[in-house]
């Protein structure tokens, strides 16, 4: 997959370009992009994902963002396990927020994207004060010579597939109902950096990723989860919490990856969460983290135990 990231002069050669904010990148978003993977088989020209960086809401809010499900590593990640050929990561700023939808369409779909099919939600705004509607997309694509496929929104028991409805899931700490609605585990894509090293004087070594601000994580408390390291995935415990020592509000993901010794400070490692197997507890002394460590990994071993035999 090529990236052309933060920058608005490029120039892509004729394409199936899916448009949307992909937070979280739900089966209702995936919906979408599968439509534009299949229109780019039958027609022989590449895929192209474009979405905005910031988020225009924050944007236009003057608010710094908060609440992402998805970093931009972790979005890049997921659109190219499916299989999208050029992801495209459009500054937004209030210059663009500005533009008028005409011209939006005439400057970026039609001069540098080149679109032949243009893949979009039913609800797809876009231009000065949200003024473009899809009636309008259409009537400019009869004049600058692209389709537009315009998709309802997917609903799973009678409610429509939302990033809101992520977040609510996410804040709940419910991982199973996050996975039921995107196809895949909730994900932390980072950097090991150094922790205090506590898990390790006591035999548990773990590894510490440090999360943006802006993104959003389930409630403090101890997970099931995957690690992937260097290609391999293995079977690890994860807890989400307050990182040590810190007089802002920044969170650490600390995992424990099973069977598995090796230093890897400054690899970049993938966490997918599972299950919530605990609340956080407050810590008395060393020896109750080892105790409740111990504990965790018996709950651990039967969870992964009873998924295996669904």
């Amino acid at each position: 997959m090529k990236t052309i990231l933060q920058t608005n002069v490029f120039e892509l050669p004729q394409c199936i370009v899916v448009f949307g904010n992909f937070d979280g990148v739900h089966k209702g978003h995936q919906l979408l992009i599968e439509a534009a993977l299949n229109k780019s088989k039958e027609l022989g020209i590449p895929s192209a994902l474009f979405t905005f960086k910031p988020h225009p809401t924050f944007v236009v809010m003057g608010k710094p963002e908060e609440d992402i499900i998805f970093t931009p590593e972790e979005k890049k990640k997921v659109v190219k396990d499916l299989g999208v050929d050029y992801y495209i990561e459009y500054p937004f700023t209030m210059d663009v927020a500005n533009m008028a939808a005409e011209v939006f369409v005439e400057e970026v779909i039609y001069k540098e994207l080149h679109a032949k099919y243009v893949v979009v939600g039913v609800d797809f705004k876009f231009g000065k004060g949200r003024s473009g509607s899809i009636p309008l997309l259409e009537a400019l694509g009869r004049t600058y010579g692209f389709n537009v496929i315009a998709f309802e929104k997917l609903c799973d028991h009678k409610r429509v597939i939302s990033s809101t409805w992520l977040r609510q899931e996410i804040k709940k700490g419910d991982m199973e109902a996050f996975k039921e609605l995107t196809g895949r585990h909730f994900i932390v894509l980072g950097e090991v950096e150094h922790g205090r090293s506590i898990g390790r004087t006591i035999g548990f070594p773990t590894a510490n990723v440090a999360t943006a601000p802006s993104k959003i994580l389930p409630p403090n408390g101890v997970y099931a989860s995957y690690t992937t390291v260097k290609g391999i995935r293995y079977k690890s415990i994860t807890n989400v919490g307050p990182k040590p020592a810190s007089t802002l509000d920044d969170m650490v993901v600390e995992t424990y990856i099973l069977d598995f010794d090796e230093m890897i400070y400054g690899e970049t490692i993938l966490i997918e969460m599972t299950h919530f197997l605990r609340e956080a507890y407050e810590l008395k002394s060393l020896d109750h983290l080892k105790s409740l460590i111990q504990d965790d990994l018996k709950d651990l071993d039967n969870y992964f135990e009873k998924i295996s035999k669904v």
